[in-house]
């Protein structure tokens, strides 16, 4: 493949990774972690190609290659904020739901001492 048409395909994928990018930007569906893996994927088979590219210019990189990658590290801090912030929220879902689980056994435990409490008021009573 010639420099100038690898570089149109790199280009091409590039812009394919940001159309991707864009059009799962926001989306909070159930799917949302796995269109983010894959966005994941796609630029860090990007990288790849960019670096390959690099390397069989003697690791030189033009101005277009370097921005690229520049936005390829932008996006992969991007990603890891995203990820801890869903860390700390699948964190806090489970915290709630478990406290929600603990309180209802609280409950039930109580149900069942009161009940229990009244059977041994009746048998004394009965004495």
């Amino acid at each position: 493949m010639s420099g100038d048409a690898g570089r149109r395909r790199t280009a091409e994928r590039w812009a394919d990774a940001r159309e991707f990018g864009e059009g799962e930007a926001g989306k909070t569906e159930d799917g949302a972690d796995e269109n983010l893996g894959k966005l994941g994927r796609l630029l860090s088979q990007q990288a790849g190609f960019i670096l390959s590219s690099a390397e069989a210019q003697r690791g030189l990189l033009n101005k277009a290659q370097l921005d690229a990658l520049t936005s390829l590290i932008k996006l992969a801090e991007k990603f890891a904020t995203l990820a801890r912030e869903r860390a700390v929220q699948e964190q806090t879902r489970s915290d709630d739901e478990i406290a929600a689980v603990l309180e209802r056994i609280d409950d039930r435990i109580v149900e069942l001492a009161e009940e229990h409490a009244r059977r041994l008021g009746a048998e004394k009573s009965d004495e």
